[in-house]
């Protein structure tokens, strides 16, 4: 469909689980230093972005001390594991700026729920907690605004996946092999 998209993975090991939360606040933080739309005047590709996102990872620090804002659009990411996805349209964090909860939709989630719960503020049905998914691999799909050519949307016929601390899956991988 021509949507330049990539699966990110948190699989196998708590190393790579770990990172979910992190990632997704790092990704909806929308801080001007590590923004990856304000640091080009071109569309950067999914890829660059899932990458970007990973790198400023390690610099997280806490709410109080962040850099500012920035005004650029967010994409909503979505999450997979064990045959279920949900959308993520936000994270919230503790007071030092750790994330605690995903904000999701989930289809089965009534929407009248969802829609009440976004009216009146209440963020309680929007809430996927980490902590059970630090122990399941998950997906999450990231994609960009950017538009495939024809020959990129051919070339990409499979998706595009990036692991998430690949150097520890590897590791746990070979372990459970021996």
């Amino acid at each position: 469909m021509s949507i330049d998209s990539v699966v990110v993975q948190f699989i196998t090991c708590p190393e790579s689980r770990g990172k979910l939360g992190p990632f997704c606040s790092t990704y909806f933080g929308k801080e001007a230093d590590c923004c990856p739309f304000c640091r080009t005047v071109a569309i950067p590709s999914c890829l660059t972005i899932a990458k970007q996102v990973v790198n400023s990872m390690c610099r997280i620090v806490p709410s109080a001390r962040r850099s500012k804002r920035c005004g650029c659009p967010v994409i909503p990411l979505y999450l997979q594991w064990e045959g279920h996805s949900v959308t993520i349209i936000g994270v919230e964090e503790s007071k030092i700026g750790l994330p605690l909860n995903l904000l999701v939709l989930d289809p089965l989630q009534r929407s009248a729920t969802t829609r009440g719960a976004i009216l009146r503020q209440r963020l309680t049905p929007l809430r996927l907690a980490l902590q059970p998914l630090s122990r399941k691999d998950c997906q999450v799909v990231l994609a960009s605004p950017r538009d495939l050519s024809p020959l990129d949307s051919e070339q990409r016929k499979h998706a595009l996946a990036f692991t998430v601390e690949q150097q520890a899956v590897r590791r746990a991988l070979e372990i459970r092999t021996r």
